[in-house]
């Protein structure tokens, strides 16, 4: 089905901020998932016209619909036209997408994945990891402090993620963004590959610590979905020596499709004196999942704090910035 993914930050100007599509999505989301289509194809057209920036989003929700309310010609104009604007989505995002079942056979949706193929390839020449890094007010350089590193969620919106995750900065600490180089659409980006994921993150930690006097007994690993598993991987196999991990809303692997593979993992892995800070909602459908993991770092000597948040699905709370700032002193202190 549509993907529902809550990455946004929290400005508080500009009537079309993130915060208020932020908003339109979480209605949108509410009435797909009660059957009401068309409601929510008209807030999709809404959400397109106010928030331009918002494009390659907009538009799959409008085809996703489309297809669901049996308006194939049109849902498979809108994907067309798309990539006419240099939008694409990889074939791997795509083969899962259930609501695109009734074109997936359709010669034009066979014209509309070869052009995506067409442009990925492109794309894939030039793609890079890229690190941002925000630092506190009060920083000076030279100065020691720890560091939060930040993993983007499976297909982010890499922009609203580095805004909802620099709430951390009012704890004191630097806050490291890394960015994939594996592309999932022509705006976004995943963690697939987990050896070249590994590397990937192992070389910016590199840089950064080159870059920055880092409190290397204070490193937090943080992320969302996807980004949240890679957090949690990388601190039970000791890629980076780390003082804990805050994982939110993790999905059940960091390789789609290995979640037995990598519960075995964690079960399997003992790090006593480690400190985890994990927030799940009890809607998320990998709770189920999310639950078993938390057995297993219980059993393995792991401190930890396991937020469970009453009626919220594969998202952020709206009090995330308050619960980001109170994991990041749970795990430093």
């Amino acid at each position: 089905m549509m993907r529902d993914r809550s990455d946004f930050s929290n400005p508080t100007h500009a009537s079309e901020s993130p915060e208020n599509f932020y908003n339109l999505q979480k209605q949108i989301f509410e009435l797909y998932n009660l059957g009401k289509y068309r409601d929510a194809l008209t807030l999709a057209e809404e959400a397109a016209s106010r928030f331009p920036g918002k494009d390659d989003r907009t538009t799959y929700w409008k085809a996703c619909l489309r297809s669901r309310l049996g308006e194939l010609g049109e849902a498979l104009q809108v994907l067309n036209e798309a990539t006419r604007r240099g939008l694409w989505w990889s074939e791997e995002a795509l083969k899962t997408e259930t609501d695109l079942d009734p074109i997936r056979e359709r010669p034009e949706f066979k014209i509309f994945l070869a052009e995506c193929e067409r442009m990925k390839h492109i794309a894939d020449r030039t793609a890079k990891p890229e690190l941002t890094v925000l630092t506190p007010t009060d920083y000076s350089p030279g100065e020691v402090r720890p560091v939060m590193i930040a993993f983007h969620p499976r297909g982010e919106d890499f922009e609203d993620f580095v805004g909802l995750w620099r709430h951390a900065l009012s704890k004191g600490v630097i806050v490291a963004f890394p960015r994939s180089s594996q592309l999932l659409s022509s705006h976004s980006r995943c963690w697939d590959d987990l050896a070249r994921s590994e590397r990937e993150v192992a070389d910016m930690y590199s840089q950064l610590s080159r870059i920055y006097k880092l409190d290397k007994e204070k490193t937090i690993l943080s992320g969302f979905s996807q980004g949240a598993t890679l957090a949690i991987y990388l601190a039970l196999k000791g890629s980076i020596r780390v003082r804990g991990f805050i994982a939110v809303a993790p999905a059940s692997s960091v390789i789609p499709s290995h979640s037995e593979e990598f519960a075995s993992f964690v079960k399997a892995t003992e790090k006593p004196g480690l400190k985890a800070w994990l927030l799940v909602g009890d809607k998320d459908r990998f709770f189920e999942r999310v639950s078993i993991l938390h057995s297993n770092m219980k059993v393995n000597g792991l401190r930890f704090e396991y937020v469970v948040e009453p009626g919220l699905g594969h998202a952020y709370p709206d009090d995330f910035a308050v619960k980001l700032e109170h994991a990041v002193d749970f795990i430093l202190n």
